[in-house]
């Protein structure tokens, strides 16, 4: 199948300038519909915008050329593409080019799962090791920020630190997965989830998420 729109073989300087933009961006995922459908908080707003990846982007922010800032973002950060790869600046992609994002994506989330459930253990029934919080009404221990490689969060999709960990900024599914997230992203996502009558879930495997944490 051919391309919607014309190949981009080089982004021009405004489009350079939106993808630079986008890198360093402090935008808030708060929905995922579906695997190419994302909607986006910008921080201190709170005006969202529906972005969709496809043979045509769209993005409710209205601009008038594809990718904005929005659409990067997700290609950027969310699909995890580097700056160098031509998929970031294109207007649409290919079938075959929108599979292999979905794909790889879902390699990647696939395998935070089989993490989470390699660290899964009932905490109240133990005494913690040192890889358990402590906290007492944890059902699932927290599974440590690898310093090495690393973890982005779910919602702001920045690397979350040790230090962070340590000087308890980040929060973590207690009831089902033990992953973590930024204390403030999750206000965000709770925020969201509230706003759209539901109750509040874990950003990484949407189970329940402990009430009062």
């Amino acid at each position: 199948m051919s391309r919607s729109l014309p190949y981009v073989g080089k982004p021009s300087e405004g489009l350079r300038q939106r993808l630079s933009d986008a890198a360093n961006a402090r935008l808030f995922v708060v929905h995922a519909p579906g695997p190419t459908s994302f909607v986006l908080r910008p921080d201190g707003s709170e005006r969202k915008f529906r972005v969709s990846i496809g043979s045509v982007h769209t993005c409710t922010c209205g601009a008038r050329e594809q990718p904005c800032v929005h659409v990067a973002f997700v290609m950027i950060r969310v699909f995890r593409l580097t700056a160098d790869d031509h998929r970031t600046w294109q207007p649409s992609l290919l079938d075959s080019e929108l599979e292999a994002l979905v794909n790889s994506r879902e390699r990647h989330l696939a395998a935070q799962r089989v993490q989470a459930r390699a660290f899964e253990r009932v905490t109240s029934e133990c005494a913690c090791s040192s890889g358990c919080s402590g906290d007492a009404g944890a059902k699932v221990a927290r599974i440590p920020i690898d310093p090495e490689e690393g973890e982005c969060c779910p919602i702001c999709y920045e690397e979350m630190t040790v230090e962070e960990e340590e000087q308890e900024h980040l929060d973590w599914c207690k009831l089902s997965c033990g992953k973590s997230v930024h204390r403030r992203c999750l206000q965000v996502w709770s925020d969201h989830q509230s706003s759209i009558g539901k109750a509040l879930t874990c950003p990484f495997c949407r189970g329940n998420w402990a009430a009062g944490t």
